[in-house]
């Protein structure tokens, strides 16, 4: 096993079991759990934005968290990246990810992808 496959076993192993929000009406929580995801995904460097019904903060009880990555250090191939992502859902199975390299954000940009400017208007922006 590679070491890097390793880690990600490794940090999976950490977080079997599910674990959920004491109180999903509290936004900081969320955010709180939003970042415990990030750092479990082990990404240098990253951005990310929290988006939908949280971001905006209109959101409820059963809401999910909606939550855009973008990091070169996420896999190119898509399989992988996906894996990764819901590899360890389980700290936070509320978050909805979705995971960018840069060049997927830049081409977006490029093509006027509308989905960049619902990021723009309403995404939270979570600092490393």
């Amino acid at each position: 096993m590679e070491r890097e496959e390793w880690e990600r076993y490794r940090r999976q192993a950490e977080h079997t079991l599910i674990s959920l929000p004491a109180n999903p009406l509290d936004r900081a929580e969320r955010l709180a759990r939003v970042r415990r995801y990030i750092d479990a995904l082990g990404l240098t460097p990253w951005r990310a934005l929290v988006f939908g019904s949280v971001g905006r903060g209109d959101f409820t009880a059963d809401s999910d968290t909606d939550l855009l990555i973008v990091s070169d250090a996420l896999p190119a191939d898509l399989r992988a990246r996906l894996d990764l992502l819901f590899g360890v859902r389980d700290l936070a199975p509320e978050v909805e990810p979705i995971g960018w390299r840069e060049e997927d954000w830049a081409r977006r940009e490029r093509e006027g992808d509308p989905f960049i400017e619902v990021l723009r208007r309403e995404g939270l922006e979570i600092a490393p």
